[in-house]
């Protein structure tokens, strides 16, 4: 909705600036001068921005929990060539690997289906930053208490808070990996 809101501003805007005069000659040929109140221009370019400023719906995912994750239904599917995954809603605990040595722009965590790291889990991909829904970069040597994740209501989420994950399931149990793409990420109250 939003690609096909920004085509049909820059459609009008561009309808517009063909008839503004960027020079002496009269753009029309004919002798007509066509100027364009640059208010209009401003308003155009306001509603442009909006497009892409709008903060994106959090949508919630389909709940599933550490065994139903695994079925081939949650499988992506192949649309226009790429792997689609189901969007879904997973809740644990978060926690580090010692293999992870490597950052980008995103960083691969375990969550868990116990508090104590125990039974099932699961890899969650997340974002690297400071703004909701990212986890902050980890120092060269870290521990588990380095682990901050900022939930879509800018908590600090880390290994002793549960959590539910709304994401991307990828992978498949064919392949012998599957992950989910963390979209958004919320603090879970703990039951006692």
């Amino acid at each position: 909705m939003r690609i096909i809101s920004f085509i049909l501003n820059i459609r009008l805007l561009n309808t517009y600036l063909r008839k503004i005069e960027f020079n002496s000659r009269p753009f029309s040929g004919r002798g007509k001068k066509i100027f364009f109140p640059s208010w209009t221009v401003i308003l155009l370019l306001i509603s442009m921005l909006s497009v892409f400023c709008t903060p994106e719906k959090l949508e919630p995912g389909i709940p599933v929990n550490f065994d139903t994750i695994q079925s081939e239904e949650y499988d992506p599917v192949m649309e226009k060539g790429l792997d689609v995954g189901k969007n879904i809603s997973i809740e644990g605990y978060l926690g580090l690997t010692d293999m992870m040595t490597l950052q980008t722009s995103t960083i691969l965590v375990t969550l868990y289906e116990q508090k104590d790291r125990s039974g099932k889990e699961l890899s969650v991909s997340i974002p690297v930053g400071t703004k909701e829904n990212q986890i902050e970069s980890l120092p060269d040597s870290y521990t588990m208490d380095d682990l901050k994740v900022r939930t879509h209501l800018k908590e600090v989420a880390g290994t002793k808070d549960k959590v539910r994950i709304h994401g991307i399931r990828l992978g498949s149990k064919k392949e012998g990996s599957i992950y989910v793409q963390s979209k958004w990420i919320e603090k879970v109250p703990i039951e006692n």
